[in-house]
């Protein structure tokens, strides 16, 4: 499979748009030098993380990829941080 339907499915997959996925992808392999196997396993942690804490999963993986900006000057090198914080961000509301 193509490295394009691979983001494609995990992408629909988790609920995300195509736009919303590639910035996802784009942040966990640009910003950190993920292969699209670790990405896709660090994005399936973080969905099942959001589940276990009974919050949206697919929400939490949208702020993610729209947090791209923020992510690249700021978290780039601690991706595992920002995903805890975005599920309990979600789960307090935020």
């Amino acid at each position: 499979m193509s490295m394009s339907l691979a983001i494609l499915d995990s992408s629909m997959a988790m609920g995300l748009t195509v736009d919303e996925g590639s910035k996802l992808f784009g942040i966990l392999m640009g910003n950190r030098g993920l292969s699209l196997e670790q990405a896709e396993a660090l994005a399936e942690s973080t969905y099942q993380m959001a589940q276990q804490n009974n919050v949206n999963p697919s929400a939490v993986m949208r702020d993610i990829a729209n947090s791209a900006e923020i992510i690249a000057k700021f978290g780039g090198e601690n991706l595992e941080n920002i995903t805890k914080t975005a599920v309990q961000a979600k789960k307090l509301g935020l």
